[in-house]
């Protein structure tokens, strides 16, 4: 090539390549993409994304695996319905978008000021439920007995606050995906076994409805109209809010002990249990479970007692992650609606997982033993991007692709977001891995 000739343009496919797999993702799609017609056929190659992302990796095959069943390709699952404001996706999404959002989100923790919001008054005990709105609102209710509705501005005093609905600890609150950006309304259950529907108003709180429920709710989750609550005995109660009715119109067994934690999703109940298993019951034939998973954490130190159980859930497309009480993590494929065991990292945390949150390329823990960490999990093994210590143990979290909800036991709730307008200095942190024993594959 003569000196008049030198040009990137004309370097061949395979150096560019090897070039680009040096770069941001974030950057090579909104710059070098851009820059001439021969980068945006080459960036628009998804074998290129795959091989950015799995390049290299001992255990490639088995991430391969994990990553398209997360993207629902192999299933061709719909979206997720929690919020992620990165960027839109009117198509089922691909490599180039696991890699995007795995670089925008390490660039979000680790290159910018982190500003950090406490909400506390008026709760003056430990706050165990959490939910984030899109719009940056949020609601928290703790073992007080208070529910309070935080603005989207970041404000330390509460839009509304009520005291006296709830006769018991507040122990979760559940908003419909569908309107989980800009909220009307919410759920609340309780030890004093009653689901609350609450209207959001300017300045007040506004109880519509109160169900019962034979037992205490756990936990809750909900679609559209339809409330389905975690009990403190095997059972899963469902409450229909466009029924004019007093209490639960159904509910069905579900697990040998109480139900931790619960999923639902249009007619799909996927729950957790103190029972060591995962169940996955769909609401039209509740007598017949489609499946039923052991999860079965460590041993105590010794080898001398009962196994860790399920305490925490969530749900990102077609990967069910699972936190237990002795910091192991567990993802569930359900690729196909066959559930599998797919993966279990046993030293993701010290102490119980409490809260999880996952987005297509991250996971977010929090822990008992006071600290939240977010994980980029494309790798064989989950990476860690950053972690934070608490002042008391995290009882719940909520991620909305842009701030971070943490629920402690010192009282309080902490709002972390990143200040994009005074980026700091691009430094690659340290990776750091955790190994991983491998489950059915």
């Amino acid at each position: 090539m003569s000196g008049e000739e030198k040009n990137l343009e004309l370097l061949p496919v395979e150096l560019l390549q090897q070039i680009f797999q040096y770069l941001d993702a974030a950057f090579l799609i909104h710059n070098v993409k851009l820059v001439c017609r021969r980068f945006y056929i080459l960036l628009s190659d998804e074998s290129f994304w795959r091989h950015k992302l799995l390049g290299g990796q001992q255990d490639g095959c088995l991430q391969e695996r994990r990553v398209l069943v997360g993207l629902g390709v192999a299933a061709g699952a719909g979206e997720h319905p929690g919020v992620v404001r990165f960027r839109p996706l009117s198509r089922e999404p691909g490599w180039s978008d696991v890699c995007y959002r795995e670089a925008v989100e390490k660039a979000l923790w680790t290159r910018h000021p982190i500003h950090k919001t406490v909400l506390a008054e008026p709760h003056y005990a430990p706050i165990d439920a959490l939910q984030l709105f899109g719009n940056g609102a949020c609601v928290t209710g703790g073992r007080d007995r208070i529910l309070a509705v935080w603005g989207p501005e970041g404000g330390t005093t509460p839009l509304a606050v009520d005291a006296k609905r709830h006769t018991g600890w507040v122990w979760d609150v559940a908003t419909p995906p569908q309107i989980r950006h800009q909220p009307s309304h919410f759920y609340s259950c309780a030890w004093d076994s009653t689901v609350v529907q609450w209207n959001v108003r300017e300045s007040a709180l506004e109880p519509v409805c109160s169900r019962f429920t034979t037992h205490p709710g756990l936990c809750a989750g909900c679609w559209e109209g339809v409330v389905a609550v975690g009990l403190s005995v095997p059972k899963v109660a469902l409450i229909d809010t466009r029924l004019a009715v007093e209490g639960a119109c159904a509910s069905f067994r579900a697990h040998t002990r109480a139900v931790t934690g619960l999923h639902l999703y249009d007619y799909l109940v996927v729950s957790i249990s103190e029972d060591r298993s995962l169940w996955a019951t769909d609401l039209r034939n509740m007598a017949c479970p489609l499946a039923k998973v052991e999860v079965e954490g460590m041993l105590p130190e010794g080898g001398e007692g009962t196994p860790a159980h399920p305490r925490s859930l969530t749900r990102c497309r077609n990967i069910y992650y699972v936190g237990d009480t002795r910091g192991g993590l567990h993802l569930i494929n359900s690729t196909s609606g066959e559930y599998k065991h797919d993966v279990f990292y046993p030293c993701v945390a010290q102490r119980s997982i409490t809260g999880l949150a996952a987005t297509l390329s991250t996971l977010t823990v929090g822990s008992l033993d006071k600290t939240v960490r977010i994980f980029s999990m494309v790798g064989t093994c989950p990476e860690l991007i950053t972690e934070w210590t608490m002042n008391g143990e995290v009882t719940g979290l909520d991620y909305n692709g842009e701030i971070l909800a943490v629920a402690t036991t010192d009282n309080s709730a902490s709002l972390y977001k990143p200040n994009h307008g005074t980026p700091e200095p691009t430094i690659e942190p340290e990776s750091k891995e955790i190994c991983n024993e491998q489950g059915d594959h």
